[in-house]
């Protein structure tokens, strides 16, 4: 699961001592940051392959491996696709050393102009496994062209092309959609903190600490559709980049339910689950990008990319209109590296039959035909395609098959 502490807003200023693992009542973080690189480099220093392995080495047991480039919060695209970048590559050279290890990159902003540009290496442990002290490497002075190191593949506008003509081009499913038939906010792992949880505390910009029942305080967080910032997590919503019924009316609602709840808590894909302000998620809603797109311009690009990404992931279809919009993102994106690396290219196979939902009764329903006592609030696909609840009206107390 993608749980961490991320440790890079301005206290970051206020560092270069040994720092013991930040324990929660299940698990064990410790974290270093890399040295500095000078210019736009993008290969990592025989001095940061050292760190990577001292991290690597020094935490046998760990359970996730978490690379964070850090980027000005309004720095231009550019510097966000190389801090990335960046990230990856440390990553990259962790998994060299150790293939069985699982590791996870980002980029998030920060207000501290002297740590722009560096990448944070975060370690989760288990409690009981290997907790151990970890150096954070002291800031350098402030040096604008220093930025850390990493290799990531690239997207150009003619890549994003090829990516948005491989989706299948089809007229949306737009009846039976329920928000029910999406399973979301999981604790998959069994650790106490659900999918939602998970995200605000990967995505936090400060300290958090983790409480009784995975209640978070401390922390900051940084809205990227509109750069709203708080330190209230309860006045963010985590965000499906592709909203729940766009992906019904994409496919969807073709899937078992266990492909659903997969699909609504998938952490494992950096770009499917993504905090953001409250406003600017009931902003978006559940529209396309041909109807919504965040109100920060810098985000634009990376938000279509993003897009594009989690449909092919999971094998969506695109409307002629959202293609033609998609298209159109990517010409205007021009030839800027558009970061393009998706840790899972693929998702689980959706069941190919949804009669055979676990979360549906077998067979097929006639629409407002008669139903069993047995059946009271359970859900049936309707002969139409449309998925229909035995349960009474106000005007009528007989159970039958309804909308």
């Amino acid at each position: 699961m993608k749980k961490f502490i991320a440790l890079f807003g301005p206290l970051l200023l206020v560092v270069g001592f040994a720092t013991p693992s930040i324990a929660s009542a299940e698990y064990a973080v410790s974290q270093r940051t890399l040295a500095p690189f000078s210019g736009a480099s993008t290969t990592l220093t025989p001095q940061q392959k050292s760190q990577v392995k001292a991290a690597v080495d020094s935490n046998p047991s760990g359970e996730k491996f978490i690379c964070t480039g850090i980027r000005f919060e309004s720095a231009p695209m550019s510097e966000n696709i190389v801090v990335r970048k960046r990230a990856k590559s440390a990553c990259d050279f962790a998994k060299t050393l150790n293939p069985a290890l699982s590791t996870f990159y980002q980029n998030k902003p920060t207000k501290a102009k002297s740590y722009a540009g560096k990448v944070l290496l975060t370690v989760k442990t288990p409690i009981g496994a290997s907790e151990v002290e970890q150096d954070i490497a002291t800031p350098q002075p402030a040096n604008e062209d220093q930025t850390p190191s990493a290799q990531s593949e690239q997207a150009t506008s003619s890549q994003l092309n090829s990516l948005i003509l491989s989706l299948k081009v089809e007229s949306e499913y737009s009846s039976g959609y329920d928000r029910d038939l999406f399973k979301h906010w999981v604790d998959a792992d069994g650790d106490g903190c659900d999918s939602r949880e998970e995200v605000l505390i990967q995505e936090s910009i400060a300290p958090v600490s983790i409480g009784t029942g995975c209640s978070i305080s401390g922390g900051k967080w940084i809205s990227s559709y509109d750069l709203l910032e708080t330190t209230d997590p309860s006045t963010f919503d985590v965000d499906h980049m592709v909203p729940l019924k766009e992906a019904w009316d994409s496919g969807a609602w073709n899937w078992s339910m266990a492909t659903r709840q997969a699909f609504a808590n998938d952490l494992a894909f950096s770009h499917s689950l993504i905090a953001v302000s409250a406003s600017s998620n009931r902003s978006k809603s559940d529209r396309e990008p041909a109807d919504w797109l965040p109100t920060n311009a810098e985000y634009v690009c990376e938000y279509a990319v993003a897009w594009v990404q989690v449909k092919v992931r999971w094998a969506l279809s695109i409307d002629i209109i959202e293609k033609s919009k998609l298209l159109a993102l990517a010409s205007d994106c021009g030839s800027q590296p558009l970061e393009y690396s998706p840790e899972l290219k693929t998702a689980p196979a959706p069941s190919p039959a949804p009669a055979q939902d676990s979360g549906l009764v077998s067979g097929t329903v006639s629409p407002g035909a008669f139903c069993k006592a047995s059946d009271a609030g359970k859900r049936g696909l309707g002969t139409n395609g449309i998925i229909y609840t035995c349960k009474v009206s106000v005007t009528d107390s007989r159970l039958r098959w309804r909308q």
